[in-house]
C-alpha cells in the first residue's frame, strides 16, 4: 500500500513518513475528519482488521485503540444525522457501524 499526496499535479510517494508501519493489506480506506480535530483520519477495511488511525499535525497518521473490524469495504457518512461521520464497514456478517 501506498499514500500518494498531490503535489500540483504531481503524484508524490509519502507511504514511508506517512503510514503506521506495517502499512496493512486493504481492501479500502475512508479518509476523512472522523473527529473534528481538523486533520484526516483513516480507517482501513482487511482481512485482519486494522486499528483505525488519527491524524496529526503535519499530516503523519497515529493508530488508536480502536480496531476496525475484518471487512471489504468502507466509508465514512454521516448515518444517523448527528452531524458527525460514522465509519460503515461491509463484513461477512453484513454492515457493521463504527461511532465515534
Amino acid at each position: 500500500m501506498k499514500l500518494m499526496i498531490d503535489r500540483g499535479g504531481r503524484l508524490e510517494d509519502q507511504s514511508f513518513v506517512r503510514l503506521p508501519q506495517p502499512a496493512p493489506a486493504a481492501h479500502a480506506i475512508a479518509i476523512a475528519d472522523w473527529d473534528d480535530a481538523c486533520p484526516p483520519d483513516a480507517v482501513v477495511a482487511s482481512d485482519a482488521g486494522t486499528p483505525t488511525w488519527r491524524g496529526q499535525q503535519g499530516g503523519v497518521f497515529a493508530p488508536e485503540t480502536t480496531t476496525a473490524p475484518m471487512a471489504t469495504d468502507v466509508v465514512l457518512t454521516d448515518i444517523n444525522d448527528d452531524g458527525t461521520l460514522d465509519a460503515i464497514f461491509a463484513t461477512a456478517a453484513g454492515v457493521q457501524w463504527l461511532a465515534r
